[in-house]
């Protein structure tokens, strides 16, 4: 409960249905995978290795679909560090509100959300750019 705690703002904490979100997400958590580890970084592996099978074939078509980055963001720290490098955050919010965030997330916290989110945009950007440049 005391990481539950942890990823949710301060003035969400009794909100029943978010800590039930968020206890799943952490159940299933990824932010601890090393960086090739990431589902994003097998996303894209997986798409260049069927494009490395499929590259003789006169004709081919590809959609690559990744979760990434949708909410929760769960980005490793080493990518949310990035932005926000600061250890002095009560909270590590990984859900935004979708209303105004008054009320809701401290100046702090928004500050680590929004950190958050650009460090699981950054996460994604390098695997897909990894992918592009393979490809």
């Amino acid at each position: 409960e005391q990481q539950v705690d942890y990823h949710i703002p301060a003035a969400s904490r009794d909100n029943a249905g978010l800590r039930r979100w968020v206890r799943m997400c952490l159940a299933n958590r990824i932010d601890s995978l090393q960086d090739d580890e990431q589902l994003v970084a097998r996303v894209f592996r997986s798409a260049g290795a069927w494009v490395n099978q499929t590259v003789t074939q006169e004709k081919f078509f590809l959609v690559i679909d990744s979760f990434t980055p949708h909410e929760p963001w769960l980005a490793p720290e080493s990518y949310r560090k990035l932005y926000d490098p600061d250890d002095d955050c009560d909270s590590n919010p990984i859900q935004p509100a979708y209303c105004k965030y008054e009320g809701i997330f401290t100046p702090r916290e928004l500050r680590r959300i929004q950190a958050n989110y650009a460090g699981y945009v950054t996460l994604f950007d390098r695997w897909f750019g990894s992918f592009l440049g393979w490809l």
